[in-house]
């Protein structure tokens, strides 16, 4: 997280003086799926050199989401951006539900067609950096370049053009304490989704399931299930809040959400118990997980 927060806006200022957002998504999309597909020769206790790679990985899906989300602006008028960002995530959510759908197919009988449960696991990972980089490549082929807004100064790169951005974005941020105040709103909420996101799955394994039960691999099988689940709901949920925000307004509809995500987590705290009760708390998950992000962007 501290690393995207100094690199990001370096970047986002790179992309907006010079409209490189093409090149930026294509190269970090490279770069991240192939460092995902290259979890797949990490076994053993090597947690180091995974660990490494999932940063690296990390920080390329963080840094090719940037021009990702830059390129709504081109894409959609102000009054269309909502259904449009609604959308995306639908389809993501849908797509990244397949992929997972297979890769449960290949985890359930992974002992009866001759696989141990890490190497079915790690055919997983190597699928979802295939899967990225090649949906990111044909996506790459619609996207049309536009010319850069600016031509660099004698003596200056891009790096200082980023910094020079992020320099006058900051000053202009004076004038606009409404930007200022979302921006800060943005920041904690988003974490913690993110965090959400990011420790749901373990959470749930410790909560949940045995010692005896994880090393049988029952924990894997459910949370990719329950997970599954959630990808495809979410595409309900998604395009559900597109159509909340147009009748109450993307901010109330924002709130709405943040209001379930809080039940959410409180409820996983004091009230969690059987898997049954784990799977009503990720539908509500999957309800306001597109939205929340959707409308925020």
């Amino acid at each position: 997280m501290f690393l995207q927060l100094f690199l990001l806006p370096v970047l986002g200022g790179i992309a907006d003086y010079a409209n490189l957002k093409r090149r930026l998504l294509g190269m970090f999309c490279a770069f991240g799926s192939i460092a995902t597909v290259s979890l797949y020769f990490v076994e053993g206790r090597n947690y180091l050199v995974r660990g490494l790679r999932y940063i690296i990985a990390n920080m390329c899906l963080g840094a090719s989401v940037l021009p990702y989300n830059a390129f709504l602006n081109d894409f959609a008028s102000t009054p269309r951006r909502d259904g449009v960002s609604s959308h995306g995530y639908a389809m993501a959510s849908v797509g990244g539900g397949v992929l997972l759908a297979a890769n449960l197919v290949l985890i359930t009988p992974a002992a009866r067609i001759g696989l141990s449960k890490g190497g079915a696991l790690r055919l997983s990972h190597m699928s979802a950096g295939v899967w990225w980089g090649g949906w990111g490549l044909f996506s790459l082929r619609f996207l049309h370049a536009r010319p850069p807004s600016r031509a660099l100064a004698p003596g200056r790169n891009w790096v200082i053009a980023g910094f020079s951005e992020i320099t006058f974005s900051v000053g202009q941020l004076r004038r606009l304490p409404q930007t200022v105040r979302y921006l800060l709103a943005y920041t904690l909420y988003n974490d913690g989704i993110q965090t959400v996101i990011g420790l749901s799955s373990v959470f749930l394994a410790q909560e949940l399931f045995s010692p005896e039960q994880r090393a049988a691999g029952d924990d894997t099988v459910f949370l990719t299930g329950l997970i599954l689940m959630v990808q495809f709901v979410a595409f309900f949920g998604a395009t559900g809040f597109e159509r909340l925000a147009r009748r109450i307004g993307p901010k109330d509809a924002v709130l709405a959400s943040l209001v379930v995500w809080c039940a959410i987590v409180v409820d996983a705290y004091a009230f969690l118990n059987p898997t049954t009760q784990a799977l009503g708390m990720g539908a509500s998950i999957a309800v306001v997980l597109g939205g929340s992000q959707a409308l925020s962007r």
